[in-house]
């Protein structure tokens, strides 16, 4: 599977922690694979399997700045493998067991922010393309994305 989404966190009053988190699952209960911005919005991102940090990325995603985040993810027990790109250039590559609950499949993509005593926080998503690797198109990455703002 390939997922490609463009995000962008706002100005807000203050510094305090905000974070998006993006996830994939089964069912609305499961985060199988989840992707979290840094601590107080500007960290690089930290890969999550089943709620454990796995890998952490080093390109520190700026508050006010769009960015272009793409993802494969092949889900296997013993030969899985997951690369999370940031504007095209590859921040996270990890192999080993990504299929830690034994899902087999994933049938749901979410979106989600994390404000922590802020109340003007705006975050936006944009260019959300998903392909999978069924079929003789569009089974690679999803391409040139555009964002427009």
């Amino acid at each position: 599977m390939y997922i490609r989404f463009a995000h962008y966190t706002g100005i807000y009053f203050g510094d305090y922690v905000s974070r998006f988190s993006f996830w994939l699952g089964k069912d609305s209960d499961t985060r199988l694979i989840e992707l979290r911005r840094g601590e107080g919005g500007q960290g690089p991102m930290s890969l999550r399997l089943n709620g454990s940090t796995v890998a952490t990325g080093t390109i520190p995603l700026l508050k006010t700045t769009w960015f272009l985040i793409e993802l494969y993810v092949k889900l296997d027990s013993i030969d899985g493998r997951i690369i999370v790109k940031v504007n095209g250039r590859t921040d996270i590559d990890y192999s080993g067991n990504t299929d830690v609950l034994s899902q087999e499949t994933i049938n749901r993509l979410y979106f989600h922010n994390y404000y922590y005593m802020v109340s003007s926080a705006y975050a936006y998503y944009d260019d959300i393309a998903v392909n999978d690797t069924e079929g003789e198109e569009d089974n690679g990455w999803c391409g040139d994305g555009h964002v427009l703002y």
